[in-house]
C-alpha cells in the first residue's frame, strides 16, 4: 500500500518515525520510507534520506545519509541500523561532535 505523510509509533521504544511517503508491504508489515525520514526518541533525533522498517527485526535501517542529534553529541555518516533497544550504529564515513 502506498502511504504519504507517515507517522509511525514504535510502542516498545517510545520512538515515533515520520516520513514524507512510503510503501507498506501488507504481508511482511515492512515499510520502505522515501524522502526525509525523522525518528524522534526521548534523548535523540535521527534524520535520514529514506529508510526501511523491518517489522520482524524491529529494526530501522538505511544505506543513505543519516544524522543522529542529541544534547550531548551529533553523529553523521552513511548507512545505519537502529534496533528495538535504541542501539544505533552508523556504518560508514562517520563524523562525530561531542559537547561538554
Amino acid at each position: 500500500a502506498r502511504l504519504s505523510d507517515i507517522a509511525m509509533v514504535v510502542n516498545d521504544d517510545g520512538v515515533t518515525i515520520y516520513a514524507d511517503s512510503g510503501l507498506y508491504d501488507l504481508s511482511t508489515r515492512n515499510l520502505v520510507m522515501e524522502g526525509k525520514v525523522t525518528a524522534i526518541a526521548q534523548d535523540y533525533t535521527i534524520t535520514a534520506d529514506g529508510a526501511e522498517w523491518d517489522q520482524s527485526k524491529n529494526e530501522l535501517m538505511t544505506s543513505k545519509g543519516v544524522k543522529l542529534e542529541s544534547r550531548k553529541f551529533n553523529v553523521e555518516g552513511s548507512g545505519m541500523k537502529a534496533d528495538s533497544n535504541q542501539k544505533v550504529r552508523i556504518l560508514k564515513n562517520v563524523k562525530a561532535t561531542f559537547y561538554h
